[in-house]
């Protein structure tokens, strides 16, 4: 559907005629469904990604350096540190509230589209 409505938009853009746009407020809408369950599926994607980080950060910030903890060292031995977990949670945490906005907007045009 994204590359059928580009195409026509674009030939319509290039002052080929308007062949075709009779389905087109069909195609928008399904491009923008097809958008809004996109960004759903990441801001889970990203949901689990600060669960994990804020957990971990917690786990660091829990243990003391003499305790042998292995979630710890394996992340130590990837180079994670409590600053960087920190750091990651709240850019994610930003690009959530981004993500967030960006869908709203779009339910906003699809639900006038329906009207």
């Amino acid at each position: 559907a994204d590359l059928v409505l580009g195409t026509r938009v674009y030939n319509f853009s290039l002052g080929f005629g308007a062949v075709g746009f009779d389905n087109l407020p069909e195609l928008t809408e399904q491009v923008l469904t097809a958008a809004v369950l996109t960004i759903d599926k990441h801001l889970k994607e990203m949901q689990s990604y600060v669960d994990l980080s804020t957990n971990l950060y917690l786990k660091f910030l829990a243990s003391d350096d003499n305790s042998e903890s292995q979630p710890i060292n394996q992340a130590e031995q990837l180079g994670l540190s409590p600053n960087l977990l920190k750091d990651t949670v709240i850019n994610i945490r930003q690009l959530i509230l981004y993500f967030c906005q960006m869908r709203t907007e779009l339910v906003e045009i699809v639900d006038d589209h329906r009207r």
